[in-house]
C-alpha cells in the first residue's frame, strides 16, 4: 500500500514539474473595448494571421470565452518535433521565451557545438539550472529542456569572439513544439495581451463610468488599460509605481490604446497617504488624502511562483519571506486611501500562502473595516483556509493553480486546446461538463490570486 502511494505521489510530482514547464496553450488577446467591438477585432485579427503564412498558423483558430466578455483566444498548435542533431545551450530565462514564439538571440545562448555553421538546423535546449558556463563547447550533461530546432543565423566561431557576443537574433526557431501567432507590436490600438487571470481581476473590480480608481504597482499597465477601457475612458485612473522607467511603459502602452483618462506618476506607494493634500483642489497626485478613491487595485511584487513557463525555482526563504511585509506595507495604504463603500481588490501572480491566503487572513485581524466580497466572474479555484481563515471565507477567494489539474492539463498540452472543447469522444473529457471545461480552461495559466474587499467603515 505505502509503495502505491509513493508512487503515485512520484507521478503527481512529475506531473506538477512538466505543467510549470508548459507555456499556457491559450494566446489571450484583451480586446480595447473603449473604441472596438469584439467583432471588429476579431476581423483585425484574422487578417494579421492570415500576413503570417510563413509561420504555418493557418490552422490555428480565433475563439471566444464563453464568460469573459472583452477577449478573443487563439489555442496553440501543439507540433512534434525530434531534436536536431547540433546542440545549442540557452539559459531558463531564454528558453522559456522560445517556448512561447521567440527566438533566440546572441545574449542568451551559453553554449554551442563547435562544428555549427550559419545555415545548420540546431536544437536549443534550456538549461535548468543556468550553471552551463558561457562558451562552452563540450556536450552540456547538466539538466535541460528540449525547446525546439531552429536555423543557425551565424557560426559558433562567430557567436563567442574576443570582442564579445554580436547583437540580435542567432536563431531563427523553424520547428517550435508550440506554434503561437506572432502580436508583438501589431494591433496596436485595439488589442493587449494579457494573462486570463489579469484581466479577470479588472472584472472582479467592477470599474463604473466617473469611478476615481487607483491601480498601485501599476506597470507595465495591463490592469490600468483595461480599467480605463471598461470605464469607456470616462473617470480617472491613477497609475503609480516606483521605477521611473516602469512608467514609461504604463505611458506607452495607455497612449498607444488612446485612454486618456490614465494619469500617471512615478511615486512610491508604500508612503501613499498624505494627511495634508499637496496638489489643488481639483487635481489628484500623491501623496494622497485618506479615503479618495471609490476603486483601488493592488497587484503588489511578488515571488512569481507559479510563473509559466518556468522550469526552476530560484529563490531563498529568506527572499521569498521579505514579500509579505513588502505587500502589507503597501495594503495598509490603500486601506487609507479607499473611500467608504469602496472596493478594494488584492491580487498576485503567485501560488505562495503567505503572500496570498496568509495576507487576506492578516487584513481581516487588522482591519475591521473591510469585508471580503462575492467575486464575479469567479472561474478560479476557491482559497485555502489557513491560520485565522475560515473555510466560508476562503470560499470568497480565487485561485489559479495550473498544478491542481495538472493531468487534464497536461492530456490538453498533447490533444491541443481546440480538440478538448470539440471532440466529444476524447475518454479524458467526454463526462466533464461544458462549465468544467471552462473551468480547466482557466487553469491552464499562470499562478494567480485575487481577493476582494470592501470598506464598511471609517475607522
Amino acid at each position: 500500500c505505502c509503495g502505491h502511494e509513493q508512487s503515485l505521489l512520484q507521478l503527481e510530482i512529475a506531473n506538477l514539474k512538466k505543467i510549470l514547464t508548459c507555456p499556457p496553450l491559450l494566446t489571450i488577446l484583451r480586446v480595447n473595448t473603449a473604441y472596438f467591438s469584439l467583432d471588429q477585432a476579431e476581423k483585425m485579427i484574422a487578417d494579421i494571421m492570415e500576413k503570417q503564412g510563413n509561420r504555418n498558423i493557418s490552422s490555428l483558430q480565433i475563439m471566444r470565452h464563453p464568460i469573459i466578455p472583452d477577449i478573443l483566444m487563439v489555442p496553440a498548435q501543439i507540433n512534434s518535433v525530434t531534436a536536431a542533431t547540433k546542440e545549442v545551450i540557452v539559459g531558463s530565462q531564454c528558453g522559456m521565451a522560445v517556448l512561447r514564439g521567440a527566438n533566440v538571440f546572441a545574449v542568451g545562448i551559453k553554449g554551442a557545438d563547435p562544428s555549427i555553421q550559419e545555415g545548420d538546423l540546431v536544437a536549443v535546449y534550456a538549461d535548468i539550472n543556468d550553471i552551463c558556463l558561457d562558451g562552452a563547447t563540450v556536450k552540456f550533461t547538466g539538466e535541460k529542456l528540449f525547446v525546439g530546432n531552429g536555423i543557425a543565423k551565424i557560426s559558433r566561431k562567430e557567436l563567442f569572439t574576443s570582442n564579445g557576443k554580436p547583437r540580435g537574433i542567432a536563431i531563427e526557431i523553424l520547428e517550435p513544439i508550440y506554434l503561437f501567432p506572432a502580436f508583438n507590436g501589431i494591433g496596436e490600438e485595439f488589442i493587449f495581451l494579457q494573462n486570463l487571470p489579469s484581466i479577470i481581476a479588472g472584472h472582479v473590480l467592477d470599474p463604473h463610468e466617473g469611478d476615481t480608481i487607483l491601480d498601485m504597482c501599476s506597470a507595465p499597465g495591463g490592469k490600468a488599460t483595461h480599467i480605463a477601457a471598461l470605464m469607456k475612458n470616462k473617470g480617472t485612473v491613477i497609475a503609480t509605481d516606483k521605477s521611473k522607467v516602469k512608467i514609461q511603459k504604463i505611458k506607452y502602452n495607455a497612449d498607444r490604446l488612446k485612454l486618456s483618462c490614465i494619469k500617471i506618476f512615478a511615486f512610491d506607494s508604500t508612503k501613499a497617504v498624505s494627511d495634508i493634500s499637496q496638489c489643488p483642489e481639483e487635481l489628484l497626485c500623491p501623496p494622497f488624502a485618506r479615503e479618495s478613491f471609490d476603486r483601488i487595485l493592488l497587484d503588489p511584487p511578488c515571488s512569481g511562483i507559479g510563473q509559466r513557463p518556468c522550469v526552476a525555482i530560484k529563490m531563498s526563504s529568506k527572499e521569498l519571506k521579505s514579500y509579505s511585509c513588502y505587500q502589507r506595507k503597501l495594503f495598509t495604504q490603500a486601506v487609507s486611501l479607499l473611500k467608504v463603500g469602496g472596493t478594494l481588490v488584492y491580487c498576485t501572480c503567485t501560488l505562495s500562502l503567505s503572500e496570498n491566503e496568509g495576507n487576506v487572513a492578516w487584513a481581516l485581524s487588522n482591519y475591521p473595516e473591510l469585508e471580503l466580497c462575492n467575486q464575479n466572474p469567479h472561474l478560479g479555484g476557491n482559497g485555502i483556509q489557513v491560520d485565522g481563515l475560515s473555510k466560508e471565507q476562503a470560499n470568497f477567494l480565487q485561485r489559479f493553480d495550473p498544478t491542481n489539474s495538472a493531468q487534464l492539463l497536461l492530456h490538453c498540452h498533447q490533444q491541443g486546446i481546440s480538440n478538448f472543447f470539440t471532440d466529444s469522444n476524447d475518454k479524458h473529457t467526454k463526462d466533464i461538463d461544458e462549465m468544467e471545461k471552462i473551468q480547466l480552461l482557466a487553469s491552464d495559466t499562470i499562478g494567480f490570486f485575487i481577493a476582494k474587499f470592501r470598506k464598511i467603515c471609517s475607522c
